[in-house]
């Protein structure tokens, strides 16, 4: 499997770099043409209009070599996220004519193919594990979240540099400029008088004409991150809509091509962007995820209180609820047989109930599924642990404590049965759980 992270990062870089050059090349194109609005000397003339057609094209050369670079970082990007969502290469005759195009295109990539493959999971903090489906979407909505922000970013980057970059300093050229060249002129010795030539003024015409063509282009572009923040900010409302949905998923292909033809409309984010914002963008992304859990937890205290048969939170949703551990995805409850019936009837469980065994073979109990919040809620009844090769009730009655979360009383299973059962079906010994755990409080 070749790394597809690797090839994606090379192409964008490619694609800064030269998107960079192609930037300098522009701001040199339009000084030479104001210079050239205000200039008579007919060999000047050819000589500047010389220059700015050899920078034009290569320009267009490099927005041509831009757009590529771009297009195949975002096929790349597009088999990466779906590699991710579904465990598998979607489309392998894809990949080998993207990866024989990218070697052609650049030859340094070559070196992607020797660099070991990371799980991409790695790289985002996916709050719904429950169907590919919903991890493509949990993905897209992370992406959505961090591109909001990063190009709401660029736009004023860009509009800083639009200003006071372009704008100021050729008002300040326009005006300056004339008297430069009268100052010239008046320190030179005065010619015979020759008749007026007007040879210069269709080309003086076609000289402001591709000024205003020059800045436009700037401008569109600022304007273009502008849109882009907007339409990724929808993009991100759109997912949470869907979320509140049990079962309306079959869109998440759909969105996963608008995410990427918004991208490819509007694709450069610079490093120094990405670096100065991309810490505050992981925590406010995993405070966002995992605040979401906590108002999940706190609407099924809400939507069991009443219940007749004992119930309890335990897993990782219970020990981020003391500190203990930073992150998590579903939630996990615990109840008694009889309970388990009770519990899907009021979370309208899509589930049927069924004795089952967990994939490490440890654990087995009646079993359904529910969904809060767009998590998993694996709602577990008379769960057994194999201890010595012989099955077990697992203890859990007697260590249940009530944690006051926003006023809401919620209980917990307890730190010492968390470390015991981690322990027991997990094989995960936890020594230091007590000293990571803040007891009683919420993060």
């Amino acid at each position: 499997m070749i790394n597809l992270n690797c090839y994606k990062e090379k192409l964008f870089q490619e694609a800064q770099n030269l998107s960079y050059c192609r930037s300098c090349l522009l701001i040199v194109e339009l000084i030479f043409l104001v210079f050239l609005l205000f200039n008579e000397n007919k060999i000047l003339i050819f000589y500047l209009l010389l220059f700015v057609a050899i920078i034009h094209i290569v320009t267009e050369y490099l927005k041509n070599r831009i757009n590529r670079a771009n297009m195949l970082a975002f096929k790349f990007d597009k088999l990466l996220i779906l590699n991710s969502a579904y465990d598998k290469v979607t489309s392998n005759f894809e990949l080998a004519n993207l990866k024989t195009e990218s070697l052609v295109f650049d030859k340094k990539l070559k070196e992607c193919l020797y660099k070991k493959s990371s799980t991409i999971n790695a790289d985002f903090n996916i709050k719904d594990f429950s169907n590919p489906n919903r991890r493509l979407l949990s993905m897209l909505q992370e992406n959505a979240f961090w591109n909001h922000t990063l190009y709401k970013e660029m736009y004023l980057k860009k509009r800083s540099i639009v200003f006071y970059w372009i704008f100021i300093p050729l008002f300040i050229l326009i005006l300056i400029l004339p008297a430069l060249i009268n100052l010239y002129i008046l320190s030179i010795p005065t010619p015979p008088t020759e008749p007026t030539n007007f040879f210069n003024a269709p080309y003086k015409i076609i000289f402001v004409l591709l000024s205003f063509g020059l800045l436009y282009e700037f401008v569109d572009e600022m304007l273009n991150y502008n849109r882009a923040s907007k339409e990724m900010l929808e993009l991100d409302n759109e997912i949470t809509r869907i979320y509140e949905k049990v079962d309306n998923t079959d869109s998440a292909m759909s969105l996963l091509v608008k995410y990427h033809y918004t991208k490819a409309l509007c694709p450069y984010i610079s490093d120094d962007v990405y670096e100065r914002n991309k810490d505050g963008l992981n925590k406010a992304w995993d405070f966002r995820v995992m605040n979401s859990l906590k108002d999940s937890v706190k609407k099924i205290a809400r939507f069991l209180k009443e219940m007749e048969e004992p119930w309890v939170i335990t897993g990782g949703a219970s020990l981020y609820m003391r500190g203990c551990k930073e992150k998590t995805h579903d939630i996990d409850i615990i109840t008694t047989q009889e309970g388990v019936k009770e519990v899907s009837k009021k979370l309208k469980s899509y589930q049927p109930i069924k004795k089952t065994e967990a994939d490490d073979k440890n654990l087995k109990s009646y079993f359904s599924l529910a969904k809060i919040g767009g998590r998993d809620v694996d709602i577990m009844g008379d769960p057994e642990v194999k201890i010595d090769g012989e099955w077990q009730k697992l203890n859990w009655l007697e260590n249940i404590e009530k944690v006051n979360i926003d006023d809401v009383k919620i209980p917990f299973t307890n730190i010492g049965f968390e470390k015991k059962t981690q322990t027991i079906i997990h094989d995960q010994k936890m020594y230091s759980l007590e000293e990571k755990c803040r007891l009683n409080s919420v993060s």
